[in-house]
This record gives C-alpha cells, sequence and structure tokens, in this order.
C-alpha cells in the first residue's frame, strides 16, 4: 500500500513528538516540514537528514502532500488548518481546534463541505485504558454513571497563546464525552494565574454530561505529575492511573443500598458494600502509534468512525464556557454549541 504523502506543520515540543511517530510509522510519509523557527528546523535537520524544510510562504502543499499534520502553537491551529483544508488537503490538528467556537466550527464545516476528512490529535482517547473504560462502563460494570473525577496536573508547559482549560482540560471534556456518550451541559469553573504566566494556570471545573457530574482539576504548577481519573456509578468506580507502570486501571465494586438490619434501621436507612480491587490487565501499545494506525485508516478509507474533530468543538465549546464562567465568580454558564 503506497504511504500518505504527509507534511508536519510545526517542530515544538508537539512537533517532535508527532514527527517521531510519522516517521516511524509505515502508513505515512513524511515529505516535509513547515516551520518558520531556525531553531527547530536546525533541530529537525539533525534528526532527519534525508527531508526537506520549508518556508511556509514558499510552500506550495497541495503539490507535495495528501495529508498536514498541524502542531504549531494553538492560537494558530484555526489560520493554518483553514488554509490547508481549503487547498483540499486532509488535515490533523493538535489539539484545541481552535480558540473558539466560531473557529472550530468554521474548519469542521469547511471539511464537510470539500468531503475532506478533519482530525484532532486527542491522544487519550486511543490508550487502552480509556479504551477499556468506555467498554465496561457500557457492559454495566459500574451501574448508571454518577460522577466523574479528574486530577490532571503538571510543572508546566505553560503556554504563551491559551489557559490551562485550553492545554490540558480539553483532554478531559473529550474523554469523558467518548466514555459516557453524552455532551457538556453546563459549566461552573474558578481559575488562578502564576505570575509567569500570561492566561490562567490553575483551573477548578464543574461541569454536567447528561445526568453525570464532573469534577476536574487542571494545573501547570504542581512539581508532582498527576493523571488520575475516576469514574462512579451506581455499583461501584473505575480508577484510572495513567502515572503508574502497572495496575493503570482498577475496578472496585460498591454501592448503596437501603439497609435489611433492623439495628441500623434507626441510625440510619441505608448500608454500604465494597468489594475487592481488581485490576484490568491492558494491552501493551503505545496511544499515538494506535491513534495515527486510526488516522491512516481514515484517510484511505474516508470514514470517520472516532469523530474526533465533534468531540473537539464540544471540548471547544466547553473551554469557552469555562473561560466566561471564571470571569464571572464561577457562575453556570450553558455550553453553546452554535
Amino acid at each position: 500500500m503506497v504511504p500518505i504523502r504527509t507534511l508536519l506543520y510545526g517542530y515544538g515540543y508537539w512537533g517532535t513528538r508527532l514527527g517521531r511517530v510519522l516517521t516511524a510509522h509505515p502508513a505515512f510519509d513524511v515529505v516535509g516540514l513547515v516551520e518558520t523557527s531556525a531553531a527547530a528546523a536546525r533541530r529537525f535537520k539533525d534528526e532527519y537528514p534525508h527531508i526537506p524544510v520549508h518556508d511556509p510562504d514558499l510552500v506550495e502543499p497541495a503539490g507535495l502532500a495528501d495529508l498536514a499534520v498541524v502542531a504549531t502553537p494553538a492560537s494558530t491551529h484555526h489560520l493554518v488548518a483553514k488554509r490547508l483544508l481549503s487547498l483540499d488537503l486532509d488535515v490533523v490538528v493538535s489539539k484545541p481546534l481552535g480558540l473558539s467556537v466560531r473557529e472550530a466550527k468554521e474548519l469542521t464545516e469547511l471539511a464537510e463541505e470539500r468531503d475532506l476528512q478533519l482530525m484532532v490529535d486527542l491522544t487519550y482517547l486511543f490508550t487502552p485504558a480509556v479504551q477499556r473504560i468506555r467498554e465496561v462502563s457500557k457492559d454495566g460494570a459500574i451501574g448508571f454513571p454518577s460522577f466523574v473525577s479528574s486530577n490532571r496536573s503538571n510543572l508546566g508547559l505553560i503556554q504563551p497563546d491559551c489557559s490551562v482549560v485550553w492545554d490540558l482540560a480539553v483532554h478531559d471534556f473529550a474523554i469523558i464525552e467518548y466514555v459516557l456518550g453524552a455532551t457538556p451541559s453546563w459549566v461552573s469553573a474558578h481559575t488562578g494565574t502564576h505570575e509567569l504566566s500570561t492566561f490562567a494556570s490553575t483551573a477548578s471545573i464543574t461541569c454536567q454530561f447528561g445526568e453525570t457530574l464532573a469534577s476536574i482539576f487542571v494545573t501547570w504548577e504542581s512539581s508532582v505529575k498527576v493523571r488520575s481519573m475516576v469514574f462512579g456509578g451506581t455499583q461501584g468506580v473505575l480508577v484510572f492511573d495513567d502515572t503508574r507502570i502497572e495496575g493503570k486501571l482498577l475496578h472496585v465494586p460498591g454501592e448503596i443500598v437501603e439497609t435489611t438490619n433492623r439495628a441500623l434501621v434507626e441510625e440510619r436507612s441505608v448500608s454500604y458494600s465494597v468489594g475487592e480491587p481488581t485490576p484490568y490487565l491492558l494491552a501493551e501499545a503505545e496511544a499515538l502509534m494506535i491513534e495515527f494506525d486510526h488516522i491512516a485508516r481514515q484517510c484511505r478509507e474516508r470514514k470517520d468512525e472516532m469523530q474526533t474533530s465533534k468531540l473537539a468543538l464540544h471540548g471547544v465549546a466547553a473551554a469557552e464556557a469555562c473561560e466566561l464562567s471564571a470571569k464571572n465568580a464561577g457562575c453556570l454558564v450553558r455550553v453553546d454549541m452554535k
């Protein structure tokens, strides 16, 4: 099968990560890097001397490639992706899809009008753990989903053009919607800003997905890395800790039921049961390689099974609502997808 001719836009932190996967993946032929930074271009040439580097003002993408992977700063995603879609290229964009619902919708509508594939790099959706959480949740392992708690903390990377909500919380919005199959309906957000950050560097968010309440905490200011999510239901919880080498995903059964113990009736009307934690055996696989397996299939078969652009659009709407809520002392804001 002929590899997909691919142009990589940007070789910063995310571009380096994507470049290594693309050059190693047999489904893609990286035909060039498009980069404005001389330092990034030199770094790329040191790693891949056989791949040309192009000036964005001089390159003609439509003549070179069939797919463009955009790993430029968040504030440029809309403009770069719009130009590439206008040239009839399929596009993969690093999250976020845009910095407003207007920007994100313009891209999804342009892709649909031109019958192009627009994909967003939401790598966590492709992890074996998140895939398993979705599977066992749908099978009723935790009963009716009632809450989600997420903590995504790290020391940096502080972004120069967007807040921590756009950088980190968009992962959680996508994961929760993907697992539950429900879109965010409202948010309440409080934020704080480090003195060396232009935008909010810490955020505490409460939001509603269908009938499930979610609590999301994200920060660039933590010297302890935390990547944890708890999906709770009427019959137990799923605990995902991505920092663990083993036992990343645990199922802990437990429920609250009406008490049948006569001795407890006068004290309380419920009783509690908690089972033993059970680890799930997860496949040893790199999520980014799985993701680009899927992207290759989508480009060739023209089928959008994961609908990452739709999930990313909803995440943009939730992030935009968070900004409005934070500016108004955490007041409840409806998530407007329009």
